[in-house]
């Protein structure tokens, strides 16, 4: 798993989508009826932090099992 993004013109994928969920949940705060939005998903920043967080929980369940990989390949 390449996580060399610094090197990397491009920004990783993850790197991305937290900066952009952390900024669309900041936007909640001074929203007073966003239980209500995130709840039933009626708005486009609920929708966009539901796929955000999918791309963050994907990448970090590859990076455990990178790992689970990597300290089973050493037990043996």
């Amino acid at each position: 798993m390449d996580l060399q993004s610094v090197e990397n013109e491009k920004q990783h994928e993850f790197a991305l989508a937290f900066d952009e969920i952390g900024n669309l949940c900041q936007k909640r705060v001074t929203d007073p009826f966003f239980e209500i939005k995130k709840a039933l998903q009626l708005s486009y920043r609920e929708r966009r932090i539901g796929k955000l967080k999918r791309i963050i929980d994907d990448f970090a369940y590859k990076v455990i099992a990178s790992k689970r990989r990597a300290v089973g390949k050493g037990s043996q």
